[in-house]
């Protein structure tokens, strides 16, 4: 059985990086596609909800983060 090629992980989220589509402040997004928009890995996204950082909603077991918190994090990691 040949072995299983393992993906990187910037050649997974690279393409979402590019052709990333329009943020929408209304929409609700999941942690995995937050981490992405964010430029940041899950474990930091999970960090920051732990020490308050980030605004979380939950449905059932799913956490959400709403679009307008994704834009309001990227405004405060862009500033100097």
């Amino acid at each position: 059985m040949p072995a299983r090629k393992r993906r990187n992980v910037l050649e997974l989220a690279l393409p979402a990086r590019t052709a990333r589509p329009p943020l929408a402040a209304e929409q609700d997004y999941g942690i995995e596609e937050a981490a992405v928009l964010l430029c940041t890995s899950r474990s930091t996204l999970y960090e920051m909800i732990r020490r308050g950082e980030c605004k979380v909603k939950k449905r059932g077991r799913r956490s959400r983060i709403s679009g307008a918190e994704i834009i309001r994090l990227n405004a405060i990691e862009q500033t100097p």
